[in-house]
């Protein structure tokens, strides 16, 4: 017998649902909760964190702009926590989010400002960027 989907992932697939059912107020408060509380409940969850739940709220947001609203304030209220925590976990949200809003560019003249004048805290995240960097001759 398989076992029942976690809370966490019972948000992501009611997510997933509201949109093919085309509820996106729905949607995108499944995806907020999911974004916002699926660690809690299991760490191991990031990476489904970062890739499936940013996606499919970025694909909400083409078409829904409270979505693309609250997906650009989770991505300055990130880069705001790692400002204030130095916290790695809040520059990787930071570094998904802006690729999912095509923004890497921007994340990239970020990353270059906080070296000027944060050079430790860059330091600590450079690795989450590196390939980035060195394609871009940074």
């Amino acid at each position: 017998m398989p076992t029942p989907p976690s809370q966490a992932e019972q948000w992501l697939s009611d997510a997933q649902a509201a949109v093919t059912r085309q509820e996106p107020a729905f949607a995108l408060e499944k995806y907020l909760q999911f974004f916002e509380h699926a660690l809690e409940e299991n760490p191991a969850l990031s990476a489904v964190r970062l890739s499936f739940c940013l996606s499919g709220w970025a694909d909400l947001a083409r078409n829904y702009p409270p979505a693309q609203l609250k997906l650009e304030q989770h991505c300055e209220q990130s880069l705001q926590q790692f400002m204030a925590t130095g916290l790695t976990s809040d520059f990787h949200d930071y570094l998904s989010i802006c690729r999912c809003l095509n923004t890497s560019d921007a994340a990239l003249e970020t990353f270059c400002r906080i070296h000027e004048t944060h050079p430790a805290l860059a330091a600590s995240v450079h690795d989450l960027i590196w390939a980035q960097l060195a394609e871009a001759e940074k």
